[in-house]
């Protein structure tokens, strides 16, 4: 079919049709998951005319399907409340809530029109401080107004090196990051108010998971039951077998990939995650060490973006499951209804969502944090947690708590839809093949899933309750109540960090 684009139909309200409802025998008379195949080709009836479709993927019998058909026509009926007893959105396109290079709002390119006299090349080195061997990846930032994002940036090659452009009228730089390959197995570097020079030799830190991190100064000694047979799902990238991660399977729910594809699609966001809320090693130690964990992965192979309706299945699925927690570490701008109804649904099903909140640099929170039905999680820093010169120094902010050493990062979303903070800004955890650390809301929110988990453990009257919306409320309430507040205003923070396991 030429010209088209993806959508979800769905029911005329809800996330699943009762069978004797009329738009519930409409999707159902579609294909089913094990019809689709490459995709089957029908018409449907949508507001008094006859529109072709190709039905490519189904999350339940009479729920959401992913059609693809003709973009315009699709894109006009998607505007409208109703089509015929059903609903058409598009399918919306998620990232993940790090903060890497590729992630960071685009720098304003200055030398546009500029005469190339006027004009010097920077080189660049980066090596790696422990072994002197060339880093080959890092992405290399200059900036001259970092706050309007204004400078350049370039990749190191095989030798380590970068060059970029900079202008000879401006004597110092005011900002340089090194931002690490991935996975993220250096620290990075950062420097401020730097003398402009023709070259620049920088060695950049290893990871070294016995530091000090934020989460491990929360949580020094964390500990969990186990036996409890709590599980926690995790909707991202995929999650790579390492050591000490005790993964359950998992599956794939990524448009035309294989659904027991459920490992990491080389992106070490999802492995990083997992480790947060639950690895279990000698050396590292998430917020519930040994949880189960179940990895849905939602983004495509090579780094591509994660649909809704990818996540929608995974949502569904890992209900279906028996998850008790679900992380979603991942976000969009706005709302997005299919989505939303998904979450109300594994809400309904007793398990509790947490969602990270946005990278949104003082903006708003993004969906799906902001609904109501999820916990929406922002990023906590500490300055003494971070080794000099490293790169996440980058967002330590004046914005400070009770404690003087801890921030509110520069990443941070700002909203009253927040419901707790969590460390994120140089988090410490598993990647694949090792240790990384990363930034983000999407670091905090696992351990919040993490620490939720450690709650449900201990408290069998909610682990044991029926699986209904009273669960997941009651589980919800004891995560909050636990909250106390880190000195941060309360769009910043939520009801602040949970203390169960905290060091206090």
């Amino acid at each position: 079919m030429a010209n088209t684009h993806s959508f979800l139909l769905m029911p005329g309200a809800g996330l699943h049709a009762p069978e004797d409802r009329a738009d519930g025998q409409v999707l159902r008379r579609l294909a089913h998951p094990d019809l689709v195949g490459t995709g089957r080709a029908t018409e449907l009836d949508l507001e008094g005319a006859r529109h072709a479709i190709e039905v490519v993927d189904s999350s339940h019998p009479a729920g959401p399907k992913l059609i693809r058909m003709a973009r315009d026509a699709g894109r006009a009926l998607a505007r409208r409340p109703g089509i015929g007893g059903l609903r058409l959105f598009e399918n919306r396109l998620y990232r993940t809530h790090a903060v890497r290079a590729a992630t960071l709002p685009r720098s304003e390119d200055p030398h546009t029109g500029i005469d190339p006299a006027d004009l010097m090349t920077i080189g660049f080195t980066i090596t790696d401080s422990a072994t002197g061997k060339p880093v080959e990846g890092a992405t290399v930032m200059v900036y001259y107004n970092q706050a309007k994002h204004q400078g350049t940036g370039a990749k190191t090659d095989a030798a380590g090196r970068a060059e970029t452009r900079w202008l000879k009228t401006l004597p110092t730089i005011e900002q340089i990051w090194v931002m690490p390959p991935d996975p993220p197995l250096w620290w990075g570097a950062f420097a401020k108010d730097v003398a402009a020079a023709d070259s620049f030799e920088i060695a950049i830190d290893p990871v070294d998971p016995a530091w000090r991190d934020v989460v491990r100064f929360y949580l020094p000694r964390p500990s969990f039951d186990i036996s409890a047979g709590v599980v926690v799902a995790i909707l991202d990238t995929g999650v790579a077998e390492e050591p000490g991660l005790t993964l359950s399977g998992g599956m794939n729910t990524v448009e035309g990939e294989p659904d027991t594809d459920w490992g990491s699609n080389g992106d070490p966001h999802g492995t990083h995650v997992a480790g947060l809320a639950g690895a279990d090693t000698a050396r590292i130690k998430g917020a519930a060490p040994g949880v189960t964990l179940r990895s849905y992965r939602v983004f495509g192979a090579g780094g591509a973006p994660a649909a809704t309706f990818a996540i929608v299945k995974a949502v569904t699925a890992a209900v279906a499951d028996g998850c008790d927690i679900l992380n979603l570490s991942l976000g969009i701008d706005g709302t997005d209804p299919p989505l939303a109804e998904a979450i109300a649904h594994a809400r309904d099903m007793g398990a509790l969502v947490i969602a990270a909140g946005d990278n949104s640099y003082g903006g708003a929170v993004g969906s799906p944090a902001a609904n109501p039905d999820c916990v929406a999680v922002s990023a906590l820093g500490r300055t003494d947690c971070l080794p000099s010169g490293a790169q996440p120094q980058a967002d330590v902010t004046s914005t400070r708590g009770s404690d003087p050493d801890c921030f509110l990062p520069s990443f941070s979303c700002i909203g009253s839809q927040l419901d707790l903070i969590g460390p994120g800004v140089g988090a410490i955890s598993t990647v694949p093949g090792g240790f990384g650390q990363m930034s983000g809301s999407s670091m905090a929110c696992p351990v919040i899933s993490g620490l939720a988990a450690q709650i449900l453990a201990r408290r069998r009257d909610i682990f044991t309750a029926p699986r209904t919306r009273a669960r997941s409320d009651a589980l919800c309430e004891a995560l909050e109540e636990s909250a106390r507040s880190m000195g941060l205003a309360p769009d910043q923070e939520g009801r602040g960090m949970p203390k169960v396991g905290m060091a206090e």
